[in-house]
């Protein structure tokens, strides 16, 4: 579309014997402006997630192809943007329009300190509305990484 990317898919799974039949479908738009900040926007539909629940249940959600997330609707949104050729910041934002109105931030900050080695600073937050949007679950992660 133009020079925005478009990724989208779908899946049905319908049961043999016995169980639920459940869809999946998801879609994207990504962009990467003229002053190199890169953005995307996508939306997640999943027929097997709660509209109830609240954040935790990002965590502790059995994952499979059939239940890709644990709430039905999720808005996912990403910015990145190297302010150096070193130094690329960003986050991924996703929103779930539910009940508890669920919230995880996921900022990230990269430096490469030579070739084929970078480190990385990568928060996780969760919020929820029932609490105010008080984040009762918050990370932080210094990774070493090597790339072959």
């Amino acid at each position: 579309m133009k020079d925005a990317g478009f990724k989208g898919e779908a899946t049905y799974f319908v049961p043999i014997d016995e169980g639920n039949s459940s869809f999946a479908a998801t879609f994207a738009l990504d962009y990467v402006f003229s002053n190199s900040l890169y953005g995307n926007l996508g939306y997640l539909y999943n027929s097997n997630g709660t509209t109830k629940g609240d954040v935790t249940g990002l965590f502790n959600f059995q994952l499979s192809a059939k239940n890709l997330y644990p709430f039905r609707h999720a808005i996912f949104t990403q910015i990145s943007y190297p302010f150096t050729p070193l130094l690329n910041g960003g986050a991924a934002i996703i929103y779930s329009p539910v009940k508890s109105h669920a919230l995880f931030i996921n900022p990230t900050l990269t430096y490469s300190l030579a070739q084929n080695w970078d480190l990385d600073l990568v928060g996780q937050l969760v919020f929820n509305e029932a609490k105010n949007y008080t984040s009762p679950i918050q990370a932080l992660f210094l990774r070493l990484k090597w790339s072959y």
